[in-house]
This record gives C-alpha cells, structure tokens and sequence, in this order.
C-alpha cells in the first residue's frame, strides 16, 4: 500500500503509446487522474446521453480502439460480444482494486423455493440458474436479481442459493491484465482465480529516478515505516473486554445481540467508543475515522465521532489521509456462503488473511499513508492479534 502501483501503472501506459489500454476503478476521482496523468493517451470515460446508456458507449469505446477509463460497476456488466470486441482490438486491463467476482443473490429462500416451485426459476445439468418468466416487473422486488440470472452468470448452490459469477473468460480475452492491489493471495478474486484455473504472479512496484515502475517482488524497497511505534494500538481492558471472545463482534455476535432484550452489549460497545474519544483520546470529530458492519452503524454512531464513518471494507481512496484517531468496531469473516461455495469446489479461504487484508487496507487510508502516527481502537482481541503479528512480519521484512 502507498508503493506507487497506479504510478507505475500510469508509467506503463505513457511508456507504450502504441498498446490500448482500459483502466478499470472503485472510483470518479482515478479516472480523472488517469485522464490527465495520460492526456497523449487520450482516455475516454463512457457517458450516457438520450441515445444511449453508458454501458452501450463503452461498446462503442472499445469498437473504436479508444483508451478507456471507467468504473468496477461498469466493468463487471461485460458480456460475450464485450469479450469479442476486446479480443479483436486488443487491450490490457488495469484493474485498479479487485472487483467483485461473487455474490450471492439477495432472494429470501422462500421467494426463491417459490420461484423453483413455479419454474420461474430451473436449474441446468451444470448447475446453471434460467429465468424463465419474461412478464417479471421492472419494480419487482427481486428485479436486479433476476437481470442477474438472465445475464447467464447464476448457479444453484446446494440447492438452495444463487450464486453469480463474474465471467472469468473476460480475463482471457486481454493481452495482459495488472491488478493493482495489495495482498493479492487473501482476497475472493485470488480463490475465484484458482477455482477458474487462470494463471497469474505477484509483482511490485518501485521508485526509480522521477517515476515509478513495476518490478519483481525482490526488487521492492521494504517499507521503512517503524509500525509498532506508528500505530498506537489501545490495549485497555476498560473498553477492550467486550471483544474477547473469538466471534465478538463479528456479524453474527451483532445479530444475537441485537436480540437479547435491551441490546446491552451493542449499547456496552457505542458506550465505549464514545469514551475512547472522550477520555482515552480527547481526539477532534474532524481527526475520526471509524467503523463497524452497514446494519449495525446507526446502533454504534455516537456522539463526536458519528460523521467519520468508512465502510469497513473500503479501499484505494486517499479521501481520509488526514485521519489520525481510528476505530475498526468489528470482526471481519468471511461470508459463510461464499466460503461454502468454494469449498465445494476445491478451494479452501483462510479467514485470518481475508481479515488482516480487509482490515489492513481500512486503516491504510488514514494518515499513515503518509506515515504519520495514528490511534487505534481495535477492541476485537481476534483482530488485535492479526495486526500485531502482520506488523511483525512486516518489521521483519
């Protein structure tokens, strides 16, 4: 993180003014760096007008050889003939980030039984999902859902989940892909990648005169940022004890909390945060960053601190370097269906490093980026202990 990946990568694309290039990101504000770090390059973000949507321009991008810069969301909606078309031009792909290549539809298993039941819904040799009601309602609940199952993605898990699939045939297609991100081998896209059977290796960035470049992974500069004293880790039994137990704190934790009459607990948890900032910090609204899972946010937003809020699983975003208080009020797992998923096809996810990378990436948009000192609330002891032994490994390169 912070080694100058999508430098090297605008050093790539100005150092090759002959190749096509597609630049794929989480977000607005890359593309417009991308379009001007590379003005010879000429990138064009697709756009929407009365004649047609952004998806249908960024077909025509790519039918006219353009250099494209556009957005994980956009991306992710490729299909066959955007498979032909990049394969007749010929592109490489810098894909800022990893995307999403799994999801598991959002149907209530009683909707879906029903549709099964129905044959709205059935179920291939492959394992394939169809839908086969073409009167389904735009407003249904379920519409986004069912587009999902009729891009040809979805597969029955199980019997009873509907997994869509990101078409790994997409990568096939480029000249080469690079993939912009840090601690590649604990993320869904590395399992997803070994259960699709792609090649791919680990390399690295690194300064090199007034740019930087990419470069084998014994080439890199090791991070010269002494951790242990960068971030300050409250170790506090006062406010820390609530997160002990090896599950506290995780999305179940929450969600039998919230059922215990009086939510104690959940209360026990926004009480101590506020009393981090308070009393243990006396840290400034404007220097907070924290945060928990989605549902629960408004149940831990307290007083002080409720504005500095960050998606737990955030990433490649520089927005909030100038944070120097943080609280990471949760214990990252794996979905439990994705990582069923896999597991019935071979490919078995280590829990600790999705969490160290997930959690490892929130913190790196603070001011340690910049490598200032920053303060951690971290009261999950799980958690704890998988930054304390990454900073470890990392102080001993």
């Amino acid at each position: 993180m912070g080694v100058g990946k999508t430098s090297a990568a605008i050093h790539l694309m100005n150092s090759n003014p002959d190749h096509r290039f597609i630049f794929i990101t989480p977000f607005l504000d890359e593309i417009k760096r991308i379009k001007a770090a590379c003005q010879s390059l000429k990138f064009t973000e697709p756009s929407f007008n009365k004649k047609h949507n952004k998806f249908t321009n960024f077909k025509e991008l790519i039918e006219q050889g353009r250099n494209i810069a556009s957005t994980h969301a956009l991306f992710q909606k490729c299909d066959s003939y955007v498979e032909s078309l990049i394969r007749d031009q010929g592109y490489t792909l810098i894909l800022d980030e990893v995307c999403d290549v799994i999801d598991v539809l959002d149907i209530k298993p009683s909707d879906l039984r029903l549709y099964l039941r129905n044959k709205n819904v059935t179920v291939g040799h492959d394992g394939k999902a169809y839908w086969n009601d073409d009167d389904y309602a735009r407003d249904g609940k379920d519409y986004d859902c069912v587009q999902a199952i009729k891009s040809g993605h979805v597969v029955m898990e199980n019997g009873k989940l509907l997994i869509w699939q990101f078409p790994y045939t997409v990568f096939d297609v480029f000249d080469e892909t690079y993939i912009l991100t840090y601690k590649f081998d604990a993320q869904i896209q590395k399992y997803y990648f070994d259960m699709c059977g792609l090649h791919y290796e680990y390399i690295g960035a690194r300064k090199s005169g007034d740019h930087y470049e990419f470069c084998s992974t014994d080439e890199m500069v090791p991070l010269s940022l002494d951790l242990s004293h960068k971030i300050q880790i409250l170790e506090d039994d006062s406010v820390n004890a609530i997160g002990d137990e090896l599950n506290a704190l995780s999305l179940s934790w929450f969600e039998r909390m919230d059922l215990v009459s009086g939510k104690p607990k959940i209360k026990e948890l926004k009480q101590n945060a506020e009393n981090v900032v308070r009393h243990k910090w006396n840290a400034k609204s404007d220097s907070l960053l924290w945060s928990t899972h989605m549902s629960y946010r408004e149940k831990i937003a307290g007083k002080g601190y409720s504005r500095g809020f960050l998606s737990f699983n955030y990433r490649a975003t520089n927005a909030y370097r100038n944070k120097t208080h943080l609280m990471y009020l949760i214990n990252v797992y794996s979905v439990v269906d994705i990582k069923n998923f896999f597991l019935s096809n071979g490919i078995v996810m280590d829990d600790d490093g999705y969490a160290t990378s997930i959690m490892i990436q929130w913190i790196w948009r603070s001011a340690i980026r910049d490598g200032n000192d920053i303060w951690l609330y971290l009261p999950s002891k799980r958690m704890r202990h998988l930054l304390n032994k990454w900073i470890t490994e990392v102080s001993n390169g």
